[in-house]
């Protein structure tokens, strides 16, 4: 799976990004691996709760695993009132961005792990890198340098060849 990162491991995190605007505290989400909420529970000035939007770059398990139960722990917090922006007595909206196969993927996900998320209001956008209006740049560069041909295979690239 690309990084390693859908093996356990005490030494490194599956992907995953919060970037936090700091006048409004509104963060947006760059992939959810799993472990995603761990990771964000340990760093104060991230909160779950406070993610309005939500970028998948592709569908690796490294980069989606972690999003039906981040998903559900938004939910659950939304039914709570703690959100970014909770409307109509307790949902909220939370905007997801992602590649084709995202919406199928979650909504499988999600509705054989019986989570009820039913608190928010998913808003999904399938986009494609092919899209004319999109200008978006993904470059995951977590792989050793000597490992170029392994992390190319795997739709990755190393520190080496993002610099």
């Amino acid at each position: 799976m690309g990084t390693g990162s859908a093996y356990p491991s005490p030494h490194r995190g599956a992907s995953g990004l919060i970037l936090r605007n700091t006048a409004s505290g509104v963060q947006w989400l760059f992939d959810c691996g799993e472990g995603t909420q761990i990771q964000v529970q340990k760093f104060p000035e991230a909160k779950v709760s406070r993610v309005t939007r939500i970028f998948i770059s592709h569908l690796h398990g490294d980069h989606v695993f972690g999003l039906p139960g981040f998903l559900a722990t938004m939910g659950a917090r939304a039914a709570k009132g703690e959100t970014a922006d909770t409307y109509n007595h307790g949902s909220v909206d939370v905007e997801i961005y992602g590649p084709q196969g995202l919406r199928r993927f979650l909504r499988l996900a999600l509705s054989l792990s019986c989570c009820d998320s039913s608190a928010l209001r998913h808003l999904l956008h399938i986009v494609s890198p092919e899209d004319p209006t999109l200008d978006t740049l993904v470059h995951e560069a977590t792989m050793h340098s000597s490992l170029e041909e392994s992390a190319y295979e795997k739709g990755h690239t190393t520190a080496a060849g993002a610099a």
